[in-house]
C-alpha cells in the first residue's frame, strides 16, 4: 500500500484502494487507467486533480478535464471543492470537448472568420440549413445526408475527401453545406472540435497559449471520443504537458456515434511510454452480477485483457425468463413489481425506444408509477427553441437558421417563397438578414414580397429588444423577447388550442427567464448570453426533462442511456435476435458492440438482474416469432437460474418455456397458419386443429396478471432451473430444400432476402437471413418456409 507522511495527502488517499491510490500519484508519464464497471472512476479522477492541485501545487486553471456531459463536468467540480473547500467552481476548467472547443473558438474563431457570436447549430439545425441550399429536396432524403456529414466530420473526413468518381451527390451536398455554414460564420457541433484542431494548426500564437497554459490534461470517458476528439488532444498536449486518460473500452456502446474503441487501446502509440493501471474492483453488483458480466465481455477478442471481481456478497443469481410475447414480458415484471414494491429503484432496459410502447401501457393499466429516463430535453422543445433561435439571432443577424424558425412565430403572413426571396437577397448584403429586411422594407432593394406589415412589425421589436443588450439586465432582455416578438402570446394560444390545462409551454417559457436569472453569468449582455446558449446547445445529457427527472417510479430507459446510472434491480427486455443483437450488426466489429451493450446493462444493476427472451413480438406492425439471442447461448448454466430445462431448445416459438408446448413438430408453424391468439394483445395461444391440445396448469404461487393475460408453463417469479439441461431432440426437415450461404430466397411476410449464414443450434441448422427491406430473421431448417429463387 502507497503510503504518505505527509497528512494532507494521505487524508486525500485514505478512501482508495492500491490500484486507486497508484492512478492518483502517478504523474511523470503517459496514463492510461482502465477503470471497469462501477470502480469507483470519478472518484479517482477528482482525488487526482485535487492531488495535482494541493500536493503538486499545480494552479488550478493549469489544469484541464474533459469528459461527455455538462452533468458529469458539474458533479466532478461539487466532489473536489468538498475535497479543497477553498477552491471555487470557476477556478477549475472542466469541460465537455464541445464547450472546450467553444472556448477556443469564442476567444481565437474570428481568425477563422466566425462570427464572435456564433451560434452552434444543432442536427434540427444542420438538417435546417440543408433544407434551406437545396429546397426541392424533401426533408426525409436530406436527413440521412446531415447525419453522413456530421459523421465525416467526426472522422475528420472533409467535403474533397469525399469525391467519388462515378457518383458526386454527397460530395455537392457536404460542399455547398460548408461552404454556407462558413457565409453564416457558424458552426455544427462537429466543427466545435474539427475548426478548434484547424485554428491550432494554422495559428501558431493559439497554439503556444495552449500549451503554456495547461500543464495538465485528464480525459474521462475516452472509450468514447471519436477520431476528431483524439486528434484535438495531441494538439492540446503541449512537450511538457502530463496526459492522463480514463476509461474502459468494454463499456464503448458509441460507435454509431463515430466513438472509436481504439482511441484508448492504441493511446501508446501516439504518447509512447505510456503506463498502464487496470482499476478491476467493482463496488456496485453483488458477486453472482459480476461472474455473469465477466463472461459475457470475454467473449470479445478486441479488448485490453481485465477481470473485473467485487468482494460483495454472492446475492440472488441472475434470472434469465422465457415468456410468450413483449406483453407477457411486461406484464411479468409488473407483477414483480407489484409483489415486491421498490419501484423507484428498479429499472427496464431496452434496445430500441419502440419497445417501451408495451411496457407504458400494462404499468398505465395496473397504475405502477415509470419515468421515461430519456426524453425529450427541456431545451429541444420546440417552444424553448424557438426563444433561443430569437437570441441567436439578435447575437447574430447571419443566422439563416434561427430567421427562418421564427420569421412566423407568431404568424406575419411571410410565405415561404417570400422567406427563400429574402435568403436569397441577403447574399447582396454579406448575408445580414436584418440589413436585408430593412432595405426590402424602406425601398432600397428591388425585391417585393407579401407580409411587408409583418416584416416590419418584426424588424421593429428587433430593433427595441437589440438596444436593450449591455444596458438591461439579461432578465428583461428575455421578458422583452417573449412579450415584443409576440412568442408568448403565440404560444399561450397554442395551450388553449392543445388544451394544456397546465400552460405548459408558457410555463417553458417563463422557465427560460428562471434559467437566466438564477446564474451570474448568464445576465451580463452579449457575453451571458452567448455563455446560456452555448450550455443550452452543448449539454447532451440523456435525462430528459427535469420534471421527468423528478418523477417516481420504475426507470424506462434505452440501454445506451444507462451510463453512468445504476439501480438496486435491472429488466433487461428482448434479448432475441435482431432484437439485440441489433438486426444492423453485421461484422464481428458490430457484434462485439452489441456485447458491450449487453456488458453495460448487466452492470447497472447492484442486486438483482432479469434477462427476458420473448417468444413473439409485434414488429414492422405485424406479430412475429423470435429466436432467443446468441448471447444467451453463451452463458454457462452455472451462472444464470432459467424458467427452463435448456437454453438451446427454444427457437421460432418451440421449447417448453413458452406456454407450455411441446417439442412436436407442429409447434413450428406460425399464428398466421396454425396458432391462433384467444387473447391477441396477450399473447396466448390454442391450436384449431388438435383436440388433445391442453393448456398447461396454472403455475404455483402468485399468477394474478400471468393467468390474467396468457398461459406460461413455469410462470411464476422464483421458479427458476439450474444445472446441465438433456439434449434438445431433432425435428424433421420435412422435405424443405437445403439452402446455402449467398441464395437469395423468399418468405410469404418478409419478401425476398439472401441467406447470410447457415449454422448449429443445439441439434437445429438455422438459417440467418438478410431481407431487402432491411429486416433480419433467423429460421429453423426443415421449418423455414423458405423458397428459393
Amino acid at each position: 500500500m502507497i503510503e504518505y507522511d505527509n497528512a494532507e495527502a494521505e487524508k486525500l488517499l485514505s478512501s482508495l484502494n492500491e490500484p486507486q491510490r497508484k492512478a492518483v500519484v502517478s504523474n511523470d508519464k503517459p496514463l492510461v487507467v482502465f477503470a471497469g464497471a462501477g470502480s469507483g472512476k470519478t472518484r479517482v479522477i477528482t482525488t487526482k486533480i485535487a492531488w495535482c492541485i494541493q500536493i503538486l501545487g499545480i494552479p488550478s486553471w493549469k489544469i484541464l478535464a474533459v469528459t461527455f456531459t455538462n452533468k458529469a463536468c458539474n458533479e466532478m467540480k461539487d466532489r473536489i471543492q468538498k475535497m479543497l473547500p477553498s477552491i471555487q467552481p470557476e477556478d477549475l476548467c472542466i469541460k465537455t470537448f464541445h464547450s472546450f472547443g467553444a472556448m477556443v473558438l469564442r476567444r481565437y474563431g474570428e481568425r477563422l472568420g466566425l462570427n464572435k457570436n456564433f451560434k452552434i447549430y444543432d442536427e434540427d439545425d444542420s438538417l435546417a440549413l440543408l433544407c434551406q441550399i437545396f429546397p426541392n429536396e424533401k426533408r426525409t432524403d436530406l436527413n440521412p445526408i446531415a447525419k453522413r456529414i456530421s459523421i465525416c466530420k467526426d472522422k475528420m473526413i472533409m467535403p474533397d475527401q469525399t469525391r467519388d468518381g462515378n457518383n458526386n451527390d454527397f460530395y455537392n451536398h457536404y460542399k455547398k453545406y460548408q461552404q454556407v455554414i462558413l457565409n453564416t460564420g457558424n458552426v455544427d457541433f462537429a466543427d466545435l472540435i474539427t475548426r478548434t484542431i484547424e485554428l491550432i494548426d494554422k495559428d501558431d500564437e493559439v497554439r503556444q497559449w495552449l500549451h503554456n497554459r495547461f500543464k495538465v490534461v485528464l480525459v474521462d470517458e475516452y472509450q468514447d471520443s471519436n477520431a476528431a476528439q483524439c486528434e484535438l488532444l495531441k494538439r492540446v498536449a503541449g512537450p511538457n504537458c502530463f496526459v492522463c486518460v480514463v476509461g474502459d473500452d468494454d463499456q464503448s456502446i458509441y460507435r454509431f456515434r463515430g466513438a472509436e474503441v481504439r482511441n484508448i487501446l492504441s493511446f501508446g502509440e501516439y504518447f509512447p511510454g505510456a503506463q498502464i493501471i487496470k482499476l478491476e474492483q467493482n463496488y456496485r453488483s453483488t458477486s453472482n452480477i459480476i461472474n455473469l458480466a465477466s463472461h459475457v465481455i470475454e467473449q470479445n477478442k478486441s479488448r485490453a485483457p481485465k477481470k473485473i471481481w467485487t468482494d460483495r456478497e454472492q446475492g440472488s443469481m441472475p434470472r434469465l425468463i422465457y415468456v410468450d410475447s413483449d406483453y407477457s414480458e411486461a406484464s411479468y415484471i409488473a407483477q414483480i413489481l407489484l409483489k415486491d414494491g421498490h419501484v423507484d429503484s428498479s429499472a427496464v432496459l431496452y434496445r430500441t425506444n419502440a419497445q417501451s410502447a408495451t411496457f407504458e401501457s400494462v404499468f398505465n393499466k395496473l397504475r405502477i408509477p415509470y419515468k421515461l429516463v430519456g426524453a425529450l430535453r427541456f431545451y429541444d422543445r420546440e417552444e424553448v427553441k424557438d426563444v433561443i433561435a430569437h437570441l441567436s439571432m439578435l447575437m447574430n443577424p447571419k443566422d439563416s437558421v434561427s430567421f427562418s424558425r421564427i420569421i412566423n412565430k407568431p404568424l406575419r403572413g411571410i410565405g415561404m417563397t417570400s422567406v427563400e426571396k429574402l435568403l436569397e437577397a441577403s447574399d447582396n448584403y454579406q448575408g445580414d438578414l436584418i440589413v436585408t429586411c430593412k432595405n426590402v422594407i424602406n425601398g432600397t432593394d428591388p425585391l417585393r414580397i407579401s407580409g411587408t406589415k409583418g416584416l416590419k412589425d418584426f424588424i421593429s421589436a428587433y430593433e427595441k429588444v437589440s438596444s436593450m443588450i449591455g444596458i438591461q439586465d439579461n432578465i428583461d432582455v428575455s421578458k422583452a423577447i417573449i412579450e415584443d416578438f409576440g412568442i408568448g402570446r403565440y404560444y399561450a394560444e397554442r395551450d388553449v388550442k392543445e388544451k394544456n390545462i397546465d400552460s405548459k409551454r408558457v410555463k417553458n417559457i417563463e422557465q427560460i427567464v428562471n434559467i437566466i436569472s438564477e446564474r451570474d453569468d448568464f445576465r451580463n449582455g452579449i457575453e451571458g448570453f452567448n455563455t446560456f446558449i452555448e450550455e443550452a446547445s452543448l449539454d447532451p445529457t440523456m435525462m430528459g426533462s427535469d420534471e421527468n427527472r423528478n418523477k417516481t417510479g420504475v426507470s424506462l430507459i434505452t440501454m445506451h442511456n444507462t451510463k453512468g446510472l445504476e439501480f438496486d434491480r435491472v429488466f433487461i427486455s428482448g434479448m432475441e435476435e435482431g432484437i439485440f443483437p441489433s438486426s444492423r450488426s453485421e461484422s464481428d466489429e458490430d457484434i462485439e458492440e452489441e456485447r458491450r451493450l449487453f456488458y453495460v446493462s448487466i452492470t447497472r444493476a447492484r442486486n438483482e438482474l432479469y434477462l427476458f427472451s420473448c417468444k413473439q413480438r409485434k414488429l414492422w406492425g405485424r406479430t412475429e416469432y423470435q429466436a432467443p439471442s446468441r448471447f444467451l447461448r453463451e452463458i454457462p448454466d452455472e451462472l444464470i437460474a432459467s424458467n427452463k430445462e435448456d437454453k438451446n431448445d427454444s427457437i421460432m416459438g418451440m421449447g417448453s418455456p413458452y406456454g407450455g408446448l411441446g417439442s412436436t413438430p407442429y409447434q413450428a408453424r406460425t399464428a398466421r397458419n396454425g396458432f391462433k391468439l384467444t387473447n391477441p394483445s396477450a399473447g396466448s395461444y390454442r391450436h384449431e386443429a388438435r383436440s388433445s391440445y391442453k393448456p398447461t396448469p396454472k403455475p404455483s404461487g402468485p399468477t394474478t396478471l400471468l393467468s390474467r393475460g396468457y398461459r406460461h408453463s413455469e410462470g411464476s417469479p422464483g421458479n427458476f432451473q439450474t444445472g446441465k439441461a438433456s439434449e434438445p431432440s431433432s425435428i424433421d426437415n420435412q422435405m424443405e430444400p437445403e439452402f446455402v450461404e449467398g441464395d437469395i430466397v423468399i418468405k410469404d411476410i418478409y419478401g425476398q432476402g439472401v441467406i447470410t449464414a447457415v449454422r448449429a443450434f443445439g441439434a437445429r441448422k438455422i438459417y440467418d437471413v438478410k431481407f431487402d427491406d432491411g429486416r433480419r430473421a433467423s429460421f429453423v431448417a426443415g421449418k423455414a418456409n423458405l423458397k428459393k429463387i
